[in-house]
């Protein structure tokens, strides 16, 4: 998303003015800067709540300016898909309302129009916003201290990552239903050879007692066809669940193969991009693409395509296996269908014998008939013992999936190739701001900082070069997001310039001036520090007067 302008008022100690934020495709440095209490922060915190309908700081009802109430929020994006997004709400009385390419968007549930957006327009999850875009230093935890959960949780949002998580879900659910079935079929089982043991037993006594013959062949007969009747309401109902994993496993077919169609298309766009540095002529300009930044950026295209290409075998083995899976689907539903044809035949020959037993003393009839029954119990016995033996085997490549799509499977090969990326651009970083620690994360995300060979803990470094750290992982953070085309264009730095010398401070701004150009960004600096005002495009400076907060332009 590209946020276009944003305005605010009666939001904290803001009062019925309406600040209003307008942003051009320049990239701009802007320092926001005020007295403690002055409101400073509230302008980014007004921003997530426009967005989002809640704050990453303080409770939605300690929004509204306590004197007036009636707060009101609106920001206009360009989303991703090219449409133009306005969103306005209301605080205290409460209103939502959604302006897409210039029409009102009407959602018939009001509780989803939160989930709505954030899904659906701005496709950036909260938590990655309020900790990458929009950074209280004071007021938030920095990435650094995050626990490697909620780092992972961080990252596999911003890469797409959650997917599998999603996959895998489906998989333990599904896995949960073949456990059903086996219970439902061993019971089964133990109730068909019971039933065997009972035909067999009444055979016996045919055998032993003719005068009980016709007897006992009708109350076995009628016994037999409950039972089938039951048996083939079970056949239905187990064709019925297969075709509806079936349908499932076609949904993840499709689904699996949008990734991969989704991967060579980035890897088509990339080469777009590396054909033109193939000319070793700008297009624009002329000038030979030898310089140290073009080389970076096509060094950097060819990682991203490595990347994209790398993607493209685990997909191309979930498809395989999907497939695989639907095959044998397919023949299970082909042999519930002839099982359930079965069934209804041997119904309906259980019931001529039935009616031939009430016609006839025959006998030998009878035990021939009964003998029918006992063969069609065990041919049942071994049909089920095939069916459990299917299920076996189906939960066997369930729990297969499931190692695959765990954190320590495919998910553990791509955050093998992410996080050497983000060290990376860590150790570039580092480099940049003479970070004089050396600083990386492990494939746990543990951070492992080490100086003059001897690992160091992050609370072991001083203010200065703990604010340095966070800094640092911020942007590579942010230059992550920008790989994956994100189009964020604005950034939130709360009192960073804290506890720096400065030295340091000019080194922080102009990495800062470096990054919003090279991303077209507006980057805000908030400080209630006075920092050298020709730093920066833009110079706000933020007053209480009267009770409200105000901006005016320095």
């Amino acid at each position: 998303m590209k946020i276009k302008e944003f305005a605010f008022k009666n939001i904290c100690s803001y009062g019925n003015k309406v600040q209003t934020f307008k942003f051009s495709d320049d990239p701009n440095l802007i320092l926001v800067q005020g007295t403690n209490g002055s409101g400073k922060s509230s302008i980014s915190d007004a921003l997530t709540v426009s967005i989002y309908g809640k704050s990453g700081i303080r409770k939605i009802k300690e929004i509204p300016n306590r004197i007036n109430k009636n707060a009101y929020t609106s920001v206009k994006f360009t989303a991703n898909n090219g449409d133009e997004v306005e969103i306005e709400r209301g605080i205290e009385p409460n209103f939502s309302k959604i302006l897409i390419n210039g029409n009102d968007y009407n959602l018939p549930d009001k509780r989803r129009v939160d989930e709505f957006i954030e899904e659906e327009l701005v496709k950036i999850p909260f938590n990655v916003f309020s900790n990458t875009i929009s950074l209280s230093v004071n007021d938030f935890k920095s990435f650094v201290k995050l626990s490697p959960a909620d780092k992972r949780k961080i990252i596999d949002k911003i890469f797409g990552l959650d997917l599998v998580n999603d996959m895998n879900q489906l998989v333990k659910e599904d896995a949960k239903t073949v456990r059903g079935k086996q219970t439902s079929s061993q019971t089964a089982l133990a109730k068909n050879q019971h039933l065997l043991e009972q035909s067999v037993q009444q055979l016996s006594n045919l055998q032993e007692d003719l005068t009980q013959e016709k007897e006992n062949r009708i109350v076995q007969l009628n016994d037999i066809l409950t039972r089938a009747a039951s048996k083939q309401t079970e056949v239905k109902s187990s064709y019925s669940e297969i075709k509806i994993k079936l349908d499932s496993a076609k949904t993840d077919l499709k689904t699996v193969r949008e990734s991969k169609s989704a991967c060579t298309f980035n890897i088509a766009e990339i080469d777009k991009k590396l054909s033109i540095y193939a000319k070793n002529k700008c297009p624009h300009c002329l000038s030979d693409l030898t310089d140290t930044v073009h080389i970076g950026i096509k060094q950097q295209l060819e990682e991203n395509k490595s990347r994209f290409q790398e993607e493209l075998t685990p997909i191309a083995t979930k498809i395989s296996e999907i497939e695989f899976g639907a095959r044998d689907l397919e023949a299970s539903q082909e042999k519930f269908r002839n099982d359930h044809a079965k069934l209804a035949s041997a119904i309906d020959s259980a019931k001529r014998e039935l009616d031939s037993l009430t016609q006839s003393q025959d006998s030998e009839k009878q035990t021939q008939y009964l003998q029918k029954i006992i063969d069609q119990l065990n041919e049942d016995i071994e049909s089920t013992k095939s069916e459990l033996g299917e299920l076996e085997k189906e939960l066997s490549v369930n729990q297969e999936l499931e190692v695959i799509l765990s954190d320590n499977g495919m998910k553990r090969i791509l955050m093998n190739q992410i996080i050497p990326l983000l060290n990376k651009n860590i150790l570039r970083t580092s480099k940049l701001l003479e970070f004089k620690f050396a600083f990386e994360f492990d494939l746990e995300f543990n951070p492992i900082i080490t100086h003059l060979g001897m690992q160091i803990s992050p609370e072991s470094l001083s203010a200065g070069e703990q604010k340095k750290m966070n800094l640092i992982v911020l942007l590579c953070i942010l230059e992550l997001i920008k790989m994956k085309n994100n189009k964020i264009n604005l950034l939130f730095l709360d009192e960073i310039f804290s506890s720096l010398d400065s030295v340091s401070i000019y080194k922080v701004v102009d990495l800062l001036k470096t990054f919003a150009k090279k991303h077209n960004m507006t980057v805000f600096v908030i400080s209630h520090d006075p920092l050298p005002e020709e730093f920066f495009d833009i110079k706000l400076f933020v007053e209480n007067k009267d009770h409200f907060s105000d901006i005016r332009v320095n």
